[in-house]
């Protein structure tokens, strides 16, 4: 989905596609685009400030901002992975091998 340089204006949408399905799995508000709130928007201000780092989010998740561009996303919270995990096995149904 990100390839080198991936973090640019031209593909929020990626961050906010997957912020929208965290905020959904969490039962929390998707926090507007232009807010400063969002994690494009903080990103942003990573990438100007630090240029690289991590933010974490509350609701159990993680950004890494490498300086070539990449943005490693995490999931640390248990709850939220499994909220995930959830919402794939639901899209793929009956398309992926059950574990042997």
């Amino acid at each position: 989905m990100m390839r080198y340089n991936g973090f640019s204006q031209d593909n929020l949408f990626y961050l906010n596609d997957f912020e929208n399905v965290v905020c959904i799995c969490s039962n929390a508000a998707t926090p507007p685009v232009g807010s400063g709130m969002n994690m494009y928007d903080r990103l942003a201000v990573l990438r100007k400030t630090d240029f690289t780092g991590d933010i974490t989010d509350p609701k159990g998740w993680k950004f890494r901002l490498f300086g070539n561009g990449n943005v490693h996303i995490s999931v640390e919270c248990e709850s939220l992975h499994n909220a995930l995990n959830d919402l794939i096995s639901i899209y793929f149904a009956n398309q992926i091998p059950a574990k042997g």
